[in-house]
């Protein structure tokens, strides 16, 4: 079934939300892995044109190198500043879950309860177990 006839029969209330999600969330899996095997054999296409534009269909298609960023790691001085950073995140993480105030009694620092945030909900969909009676 194409994802247009699932459209079509969920906005007739022929199919269930959750039916039409499980059948595009398994069509769009399938393109994506196609899109990577794909992709691989245009990078090399498009390495071999050197400097000219690859235009297909009216689609200007181009080979963009991933962003730069700097190896922190490294840096011994980066490194010890991330390890403390880490038994700072613990202490907080502590007194958090406690509820209380923890007071490093070796420096005097005060790491207090912090509030919690939540970020963004999501669907997510995984395999059932199926048993068998």
């Amino acid at each position: 079934m194409t994802q247009l006839e699932i459209l079509k029969q969920y906005n007739d209330g022929d199919m269930k939300p959750s039916k039409a999600y499980v059948q595009l969330r398994a069509i769009k899996s399938e393109l994506e892995d196609i899109i990577k095997q794909v992709e691989e054999g245009l990078v090399d296409e498009i390495t071999r044109m050197g400097n000219e534009d690859l235009i297909v269909d009216g689609y200007k298609i181009s080979h963009m190198k991933g962003r730069e960023s700097l190896d922190y790691k490294a840096s011994d001085v980066y490194n010890q500043y991330s390890n403390y950073l880490k038994e700072v995140q613990e202490k907080l993480k502590q007194a958090t879950k406690l509820k209380v105030d923890i007071v490093d009694p070796e420096t005097g620092e005060v790491y207090e309860p912090l509030p919690t945030k939540y970020g963004a909900g999501f669907i997510k969909m995984e395999r059932a177990r199926m048993e068998v009676v």
